[in-house]
């Protein structure tokens, strides 16, 4: 079984019910709650692949890793759920929701694109970093900023597969490379 063709279908069938249902943007939050929760307790993978844990189980536990705090979950995500334990693929979840995510995006033209700096970025800069991103993709950007230290200085701007580090950290440590190159 090729587990990324399979996910993409799940998540495709899953993009395609939920915008005829209006619930798009609600579960495109679900999911990246989804994937969130994959990345915080790595056992969740492990329990969802027990085969002792009954159905309605795994799909309560999918369910509750997809709601955000204090919301309720969306009908498409809950039958979703459902649809993937009955499949006996609940394993698939986190990588159908990570090409929901992509999928979603795609069809939406946005793009993600994080700034990370050493010091909290202006609201200026913060804008200005945005706008560049957007010219140079012609996508809506979704844009998180991060503080880092550890970067000495300057910036670290990342999104698709672009990354621009501009930081003085890395030139340290091109520095040092050509020093003892």
């Amino acid at each position: 079984m090729n587990t990324g063709i399979t996910s993409a279908r799940y998540a495709k069938a899953l993009l395609r019910f939920a915008t005829e249902n209006g619930e798009e943007a609600k579960v495109y939050a679900e999911m990246g709650q989804l994937l969130q929760s994959f990345v915080a307790e790595p056992r969740l993978t492990a329990m969802l692949q027990n085969p002792a844990l009954p159905a309605a189980q795994q799909s309560a536990l999918l369910v509750a890793a997809a709601t955000p705090a204090g919301k309720i979950v969306t009908a498409s995500v809950k039958r979703f759920m459902d649809l993937l334990v009955k499949q006996k693929r609940a394993d698939l979840a986190q990588y159908a929701a990570a090409s929901f995510l992509a999928q979603y995006r795609e069809e939406k033209g946005l793009i993600e694109a994080s700034l990370t700096t050493a010091v909290p970025a202006t609201d200026a800069i913060t804008e200005r970093m945005r706008n560049l991103v957007e010219t140079r993709t012609g996508r809506k950007v979704s844009f998180a900023t991060k503080t880092d230290p550890d970067i000495g200085a300057g910036f670290i701007l990342e999104y698709g597969t672009y990354r621009m580090d501009a930081s003085l950290k890395r030139q340290f440590a091109d520095l040092k490379r050509a020093l003892a190159g």
